[in-house]
């Protein structure tokens, strides 16, 4: 199985574990969020304290209602009075500093804060569920560790036999001269690919690409472009075609740019509101990814109609494997 092969399957799989995992979580924060006001309305207030207002808030693998009282708050008073209450409720104490007592019961956990943020004179009650752990973090890091993998893999075009010895996408043998070979690809007529030339690497070498003109229906922006390079056959005094498929040239660059944005709203999203609030953005990129897989798999005949280009535009024939490719002698 080839490398390209298991970047295609490593990132629709880290993609759909992901998006599954958000959308089911969401979900099951929502239910959460119900369970948590129902426990919350169950309190009951320390004296005559007002209800100041309510604060529910849902993430994925997040859920908190908060609520707000305001009136006199002597600090033992109401911890001590919370703490009977939630023991008897069968919450166990969990955790304490100068301003919160926690109280911890199965999944959920409530905070008492004193004073809130409404100031002095008031106090907070939060119910929160949260489900992000360090078993989370860790496979969310290494899903994204294999989706950046994948796209590495699956952009990165491959080198010609003359620049790193290894066996290129496509070989062809013309007895056309590099100069007609670039004439016939400008003029043909009756296929809808477009030609573009490069410019002359180096001993009359011209490099050139080839893509299938864009539709009305399908996008060019993923869609296979043709890298190569006809090079002066001395054996037969034709021409050698050379070249693999890859993406085009602006569109690594467009994808560079665009992939930076999106760590950078994710870095932002992260700082200012901590992991919870990050999910819809991590969503955005998956399904921005997605988009981008559908696109290119819409384009998955290109390849074929510009081989065939190739072959019948040149008069070209494969070359064999096992002979020698190039001939610069």
């Amino acid at each position: 199985m080839s490398r390209r092969v298991v970047a295609v399957l490593g990132l629709a799989a880290a993609v759909a574990i992901i998006a599954t995992d958000l959308i089911r979580m969401s979900i099951l924060a929502g239910q959460h969020l119900e369970a948590l006001q129902l426990e919350l309305d169950k309190v009951i207030v320390i004296g005559t304290k007002g209800r100041a207002g309510v604060t529910r808030s849902r993430k994925s693998r997040i859920a908190t209602v908060t609520a707000q009282y305001v009136g006199p708050a002597p600090r033992p008073q109401i911890f001590d009075y919370y703490r009977r209450v939630f023991n008897a409720a069968g919450w166990r104490w969990c955790g304490h500093s100068i301003g919160h007592d926690n109280y911890c019961r199965g999944e959920y956990e409530a905070i008492i804060s004193l004073p809130s943020a409404l100031g002095s004179g008031s106090y907070s009650l939060t119910l929160q569920w949260n489900r992000i752990t360090w078993p989370v973090w860790f496979t969310a890091g290494a899903l994204i560790f294999i989706a950046c993998w994948s796209i590495a893999v699956l952009g990165k075009r491959r080198a010609s036999v003359q620049q790193h010895g290894g066996r290129p996408g496509l070989q062809l043998r013309t007895r056309l001269t590099p100069g007609e070979c670039v004439r016939q690809m400008q003029t043909a007529g009756g296929y809808d690919i477009v030609f573009r030339r490069e410019g002359t690497i180096d001993e009359g070498t011209i490099a050139f690409g080839l893509e299938r003109r864009p539709s009305r229906w399908t996008s060019s922006v993923m869609a296979p472009y043709f890298h190569g390079t006809l090079q002066v056959d001395s054996m037969s005094g034709g021409t050698v075609v050379v070249g693999s498929f890859g993406f085009h040239p602006a569109v690594r660059g467009g994808a560079a740019a665009v992939g930076l944005i999106a760590l950078l709203a994710l870095g932002l999203a992260v700082l200012r509101d901590g992991w919870g609030n990050a999910d819809w953005t991590i969503l955005a990129i998956a399904v921005g990814i997605v988009g981008l897989m559908l696109a290119r798999w819409t384009r998955r005949k290109d390849r074929g109609k510009i081989a065939v280009f190739l072959t019948e535009t040149l008069q070209a024939e494969p070359i064999d494997p096992g002979s020698n490719a190039v001939n610069s002698g």
